[in-house]
């Protein structure tokens, strides 16, 4: 916590000592939480904004600003299946320059309330320091024309303008109209103008090696201060961008969890993060198989390859994993994101303890195996499966499967969720993927 004020560590002694097995995360690069938990409640209000308003007139310094409450605006309600309510808020900010409150790009504030009223969790990504670094010189019309400009020249540019025009598309290149935002840029926020529409991108050829440019689709950042374009990211790339967030494991048995840091990527400039580690010569890439009783053995390598099992993603744009199980139940065990977290973490730790016993080595092939059959081997784990042979997920067992799916290897881990009401007899397992031992053997 260095990027704390004593203000703040004053009100977290205060939650540390108010609220039953109080646990939470700090995130140092905005001086704020990102999670704060209780197993009680931290309001005696049943209505979830109302509990909110309360909580954050005694702890707003800890999600934002002082006054945060006033900066937020409610964006969806949802009640699931448990009847629980979940609400995300985004965060503005208000100043005599603008005339409406301006989004704070990507700074989102979730609660979680239980059926009963009780708000046990608050995940935020908001941010303290609000203090634009540029004013807005540019306006939107102005974008239009100077992005105009910007891709006359490129290949293919003639063509698509005819078709734009015969579509009445007005604002081409730009598809939307901008709106203003406050974008996180060189550690602070800067006034940005945020559109989707057309821009050129620099790709080499590989088999000659030459660099030529095209003209592509996708997301636009422009500073508002000068007009320049400094971030485009387009839609069909996919780009995945490799980040550092965290999660909550099943140990100890009972908790308080422990938090793993945890590899990730963030998809494109989203919200989305992704369970995947690309700091290694072979990616290791952990799924959440949902204990969907269609993705059973001996389907599943066929169907990580088609991309019909999703990695194991965060959506709020906080990058963390923090959702545990609060009962045994089969929709509460399936929910949580501790096994993904754990098996996500000690892959890492093995293919690290591999890499150095061997002196040096690449995952499951190591660039021993240039068979056209076998391509560099992605690290797959997958959570949260189901056991098509005994028709649960609460099986208490693992393994290891390779098949050969359109002529290349696919190999993975599969691990299932254990039973911690099982007889004493047959004996209780949480889930299996918290033991370094069980993924280390499979």
């Amino acid at each position: 916590m260095e990027n704390s004020t004593p203000e703040q560590q004053a009100l977290l002694k205060r939650m540390q000592e108010t609220f039953p097995d109080f646990s939470f995360e700090w995130d140092d690069a905005r001086g704020l939480l990102s999670l704060a938990r209780t197993t009680g409640s931290f309001t005696n209000e049943s209505n979830p904004e109302t509990a909110l308003q309360r909580f954050l007139a005694d702890f707003d310094l800890l999600f934002g600003p002082a006054n945060v409450a006033e900066d937020l605006r409610l964006l969806r309600s949802r009640k699931d299946d448990l009847g629980w309510i979940h609400n995300e808020y985004q965060q503005q900010f208000t100043s005599d320059s603008e005339p409406q409150p301006v989004e704070i790009y990507g700074a989102k504030l979730i609660t979680h309330n239980t059926a009963n009223g009780r708000l046990i969790e608050v995940q935020s990504s908001c941010h303290r320091d609000v203090k634009p670094r540029n004013n807005v010189k540019v306006k939107a019309d102005q974008l239009q024309r100077d992005q105009l400009k910007r891709i006359r020249s490129v290949k293919g540019f003639e063509e698509l303008n005819r078709v734009m025009r015969r579509q009445k598309e007005k604002l081409f290149p730009l598809m939307q109209p901008p709106r203003l935002v406050l974008y996180p840029r060189k550690r602070q926020l800067a006034y940005a103008w945020a559109s989707y529409g057309y821009s050129e991108v620099k790709e080499v050829d590989e088999v000659t090696g030459r660099e030529h440019q095209q003209l592509m689709f996708g997301q636009m950042f422009f500073d508002a201060g000068d007009g320049e374009l400094f971030l485009f990211a387009p839609t069909r790339k996919g780009l995945e961008t490799p980040d550092v967030g965290s999660g909550l494991s099943s140990l100890p048995l009972g908790g308080s969890f422990t938090s793993r840091p945890l590899n990730i990527v963030r998809v494109d400039t989203s919200s989305t993060y992704l369970l995947k580690n690309k700091t290694k010569a072979r990616d290791i890439t952990t799924y959440d198989a949902n204990a969907n009783s269609a993705w059973v053995y001996p389907m599943i390598p066929a169907l990580l390859q088609a991309g019909t099992i999703p990695v194991s993603s965060d959506t709020d744009g906080d990058k963390s994993w923090s959702r545990t199980a609060p009962t045994t139940s089969d929709a509460d065990r399936t929910a949580s994101q501790q096994p993904e977290v754990d098996e996500h973490f000690i892959c890492q730790l093995l293919y690290e303890w591999y890499d150095a016993l061997a002196g040096g080595r690449a995952g499951w092939d190591d660039g021993q195996y240039p068979a056209s059959l076998v391509a560099p081997q992605v690290i797959r784990v997958v959570a949260h499966t189901f056991d098509g042979f005994f028709g649960t997920s609460r099986s208490v067992n693992a393994f290891f499967d390779k098949q050969l799916v359109g002529g290349r290897w696919i190999g993975h881990l599969a691990f299932f969720d254990g039973n911690p009401t099982g007889s004493l007899s047959d004996g209780q397992f949480d889930y299996l993927a918290g033991s370094k031992a069980i993924v280390a053997h499979e």
